[in-house]
């Protein structure tokens, strides 16, 4: 305050202009003008706190304005932003003259009328961006620019004005393409207007109608597939190729979970192909059955009836088929083995035999030689065969479950074939015992009985 007290008045005093020296006859005197009375204490501070008041609104009023004029405030508050500033500069004025309390009531205006423009800030940003909009929708790529970016240079952070002002800038590629989508469309080129749109939601997802659309082209892309997948899974239906069908039905399915005609049509062709396999199998079973390969015909009969277990022809064909099998089986061991029949039971056995593979319905080639050869080999095991016994004329000669036959030299039996155990006795003598066959068919070599190992005599 002594500053101010002591510097102000001589600042606020006017200073006299420089007179340039002339040569005059004679100077004139000067009259000295009267001084202004000097301020009060109380005076100065007034005129202090005036003029820190007028300078602090002059600050806002120039802040805000250089605020305004980067918010482009020409373009939308042209005239009113004129006034105010007009309004400020009438200020300056006595400002400069040191009248702080007139410059603070035409600064205090002009805030006023500044502030007044600056409210408008919301309304201009809000027109902007739907006059953005508009031009969005009316395709006009330039107008849409130009007004996101007016919103954007008042709010550079509104997300609206960000969004529209990068599709403004992507709008002519964006109609382009679009262009391209409909043509596309109208060629039934679903694959090209799928890739096309997708494209055109990359640059713009907000392009009116071009999700939808996608959408669309999507749902048809996948009604086309599905019927091309229906179509060529029926078609291997109609053709036998289970496999493709089951293969092409099965990605219908998946296409579309809730149909039921996929389903329904797999289950046709598990059908079709189970009987398909059936009528395989059975075809398999008769050949194996005419062919007599009893083994065979079982497999490919048990593989119908794990398929279908209610097909009667394989059921019946199963029983006969085991009762072959089993009957083969018993004829193979006999014949064989022909020895079996070298004895009663055997002899017995195998006439039994003979007559339960007679009673077989459609004997065919393979049981007919198989009953030939046992017929064979009955009829050989059934005929005697001519043996002759030696013995020395000393001997008791005995042919067990045949016959006493005494002392002889040679003997001649009918021996139906067989085993035989011949024995011969001699007091004095060591026993002999001879076992011998006698084959079906062959001849048998002589028997020879003699009791020539002496031994102690008895008592």
């Amino acid at each position: 305050i002594i500053f101010v007290a002591k510097v102000l008045p001589e600042r606020m005093t006017p200073v006299a202009e420089p007179v340039a020296e002339v040569e005059v006859a004679a100077p004139e005197p000067v009259v000295a003008q009267p001084q202004p009375a000097p301020l009060s204490e109380a005076d100065l501070e007034r005129m202090l706190r005036q003029r820190e008041q007028a300078q602090a609104v002059l600050d806002e009023v120039i802040n805000l304005q250089l605020e305004l004029e980067e918010q482009q405030v020409e373009r939308w508050a042209g005239r009113s932003f004129k006034a105010a500033k007009e309004k400020a500069a009438q200020g300056d004025e006595p400002f400069r003259a040191q009248a702080f309390e007139r410059a603070l009531e035409l600064y205090t205006e002009a805030r006023n009328q500044t502030r007044e423009v600056a409210a408008l800030r919301p309304i201009v940003v809000a027109e902007a961006l739907e006059r953005g909009s508009f031009a969005l929708r009316q395709g006009q790529s330039e107008a849409a620019d130009d007004a996101f970016s007016l919103a954007l240079a008042i709010d550079p952070e509104n997300a609206l004005a960000v969004s529209g002002k990068a599709r403004a800038q992507t709008l002519d590629q964006v109609k382009a393409l679009m262009s391209q989508v409909n043509d596309a469309l109208d060629g039934s080129e679903l694959s090209l207007a799928k890739t096309l749109l997708e494209q055109v939601i990359g640059l713009d997802p907000l392009t009116d109608g071009a999700q939808s659309l996608l959408t669309d082209v999507n749902g048809q892309i996948a009604d086309g597939a599905f019927r091309a997948a229906m179509s060529e899974g029926l078609g291997a239906l109609a053709g036998g190729r289970f496999s493709d069908a089951r293969n092409a039905l099965n990605r219908a399915s998946a296409m579309r979970p809730s149909s039921q005609a996929p389903r329904d049509a797999l289950l046709e062709v598990s059908r079709r192909e189970r009987d398909s396999l059936v009528t395989r199998d059975s075809a398999l079973a008769q050949n194996a059955v005419e062919q007599e390969r009893w083994e065979a015909a079982i497999k490919h009969f048990n593989d119908m009836l794990r398929r279908d277990p209610n097909v009667r022809a394989a059921q019946e064909g199963l029983s006969q088929a085991q009762e072959r099998l089993d009957l083969e089986g018993r004829l193979l061991a006999m014949l064989n083995n022909p020895t079996t029949l070298w004895s009663d039971k055997g002899r017995a056995e195998s006439r039994s035999l003979l007559y339960d593979a007679r009673a077989v319905d459609n004997v065919g080639p393979r049981l007919a030689d198989q009953l030939n050869r046992l017929t064979q080999q009955i009829d050989l095991a059934a005929k005697p065969r001519q043996v002759t016994i030696e013995s020395d004329s000393a001997c008791n000669v005995v042919v067990y479950k045949v016959a006493r036959l005494g002392q002889f030299d040679q003997r001649q039996l009918e021996l139906l074939p067989g085993p035989y155990t011949a024995v011969g006795t001699r007091d004095g003598y060591r026993d002999v015992r001879v076992e011998f066959m006698v084959p079906a068919g062959q001849q048998v070599p002589p028997v020879e009985l003699r009791c020539e190992e002496q031994v102690l005599a008895r008592g």
